[in-house]
C-alpha cells in the first residue's frame, strides 16, 4: 500500500453516539468507538496522533502554572487591570481587549493571572508522532472565515491537494461540528444539520480521492464527543481553603476540570474532601491510567459531572456554552470514533493512544 493515497481527516468533536446521523461515516468498512484521553485539545489530539499521554508529553490542558511563579510583566499587568475592574462586565471587556492584543488571558481573574501561562501547543504544528512529519497537513487555521464556518475553506483546500496528485498522505482538520456544538448544543437543529453537512463533505473528499487513485483510503478520527450543558456549579471554596489561596494553595478552574496545587498532604486531603462534593476526584489509579501522574498537573484534579459546567470559570467567564466536553473519558457522551474505508482486525473498542498504530496500516 506504499504507493496508495491515504487521506486522514481529523474531526474535532465528532462523537460516536451520532453515527446514526452520519450515514457515510457509518458505512465505512471499519468503525470503532474510541475512549478519549482526559483533558482538552492540547493533549487529547496529541494522544491520537503520537500515542503520547500527558506524562510523556509534559503538558496537560491549555494553561499551566508558571515556573517560577509569574513574571514581573504579568504581575504588573494584573495589578493595573484589577485597579479598574469595578464589575464583571468591565472585567470581561478588559480580558477581551487583552486577547485581541495578542495576550492569551482567556477569562482568568486578574488575581490569578501571574500564576498561569498559555501553552500554545498543537500536535499539528509540532508534527509529533509517526504520521504527521510525512503528511501534507491542511489545517483549519488557514481559513479566514468566522468561528463555526471554517470547514468550507479546509475542504476546498483538501480537494485541491487531491487534484494536484502530489501527495500520498494528506491530513485535514475539520473543526466546525465542535464549534456548532458549543454554540447551540448537541441535539439542536443547528448541530444535527451540520452533522448532515459534515457527512456529505467527508463523502465528497473520499469520492474525489478515489477518482485520483482508485485504491485511495480514507480514515476519519475524532478526539471526543460532546454533552449538552444543562447545569452550572458555582465554585464556593470553604473559608479555610480560601485563606490559603495565593500562598499554600493554587487552582485553575477550567470549564469541566479544576486543578488544585497544594503545599502538603494535609491540605491535599482538605481539598479532596471539598472537590468530591462538586465532581469526581481523579484517583491515583485513574491518574496512572490516563497518564497524568505528574504533580505539576495538579496535586488534586476534579472533573465535573456530565452536562455540568463550573461557572464562572477561567476560560469562558460567565458565558454558558450549550455544549461541552472534557468530562469523564469513559462516558458514552465523550466517546470519539475511528472510521476507515479499509477493513482490518481491531478490538471492539480502543483508546486514543492506540490510534497511531492503525493509522499506519
Amino acid at each position: 500500500m506504499a504507493d496508495d493515497l491515504h487521506v486522514i481527516i481529523f474531526v474535532d468533536g465528532l462523537g460516536y453516539a451520532w453515527l446514526d446521523r452520519t450515514p457515510f461515516v457509518n458505512s465505512l468498512e471499519t468503525v470503532r468507538p474510541v475512549r478519549p484521553g482526559i483533558g482538552y485539545s492540547i493533549n487529547i489530539q496529541t494522544e491520537l496522533f503520537s500515542g503520547e499521554l500527558p506524562d510523556e508529553l509534559g503538558l496537560f490542558c491549555e494553561y499551566r502554572r508558571r515556573s517560577p511563579k509569574g513574571s514581573l510583566s504579568y504581575r504588573s499587568l494584573a495589578a493595573a487591570m484589577r485597579a479598574f475592574s469595578w464589575n464583571r462586565r468591565l472585567s470581561a471587556l478588559q480580558h477581551k481587549v487583552l486577547t485581541r492584543l495578542g495576550l492569551p488571558v482567556a477569562q482568568i481573574p486578574f488575581e490569578y493571572l501571574s500564576e498561569f501561562e498559555h501553552v500554545g501547543y498543537s500536535v499539528f504544528t509540532e508534527r509529533r508522532g509517526p504520521i504527521l512529519p510525512q503528511a501534507r497537513i491542511v489545517s483549519w487555521t488557514e481559513s479566514k472565515r468566522p468561528y463555526g464556518d471554517r470547514d468550507v475553506d479546509t475542504v476546498e483546500s483538501i480537494l485541491a491537494s487531491l487534484r494536484e496528485e502530489q501527495d500520498l498522505l494528506i491530513v485535514g482538520t475539520l473543526v466546525d461540528i465542535d464549534a456548532i456544538g458549543h454554540i447551540f448544543g448537541p441535539g439542536s437543529f443547528e448541530h444535527d444539520s451540520h452533522l448532515e453537512l459534515l457527512d456529505q463533505r467527508l463523502e465528497q473528499i473520499y469520492s474525489t480521492a478515489r477518482q485520483v487513485n482508485e485504491r485511495a483510503r480514507i480514515t476519519i478520527v475524532s478526539d471526543h464527543g460532546q454533552s449538552k450543558v444543562d447545569k452550572a456549579t458555582e465554585l464556593r471554596l470553604p473559608v479555610d481553603l480560601r485563606r490559603e489561596l495565593g500562598t499554600r494553595l493554587s487552582m485553575f478552574v477550567d470549564s469541566t476540570i479544576i486543578r488544585f496545587w497544594s503545599s502538603d498532604r494535609v491540605l491535599d486531603a482538605e481539598v479532596k474532601g471539598f472537590a468530591s462534593s462538586i465532581g469526581t476526584v481523579v484517583s491515583d489509579a485513574d491518574r496512572k491510567r490516563f497518564g497524568i501522574e505528574n504533580v505539576d498537573f495538579g496535586t488534586v484534579v476534579v472533573v465535573a459531572d456530565d452536562g455540568t459546567l463550573f461557572h464562572p470559570n477561567f476560560m469562558s467567564g460567565y458565558h454558558m456554552p450549550r455544549g461541552m466536553h472534557g468530562y469523564w473519558p469513559d462516558l458514552e457522551s465523550q466517546t470519539a470514533l475511528f472510521a476507515d474505508s479499509a477493513r482490518f482486525e481491531m478490538p471492539d473498542r480502543i483508546v486514543a493512544s492506540d490510534v497511531p498504530r492503525y493509522l499506519q496500516l
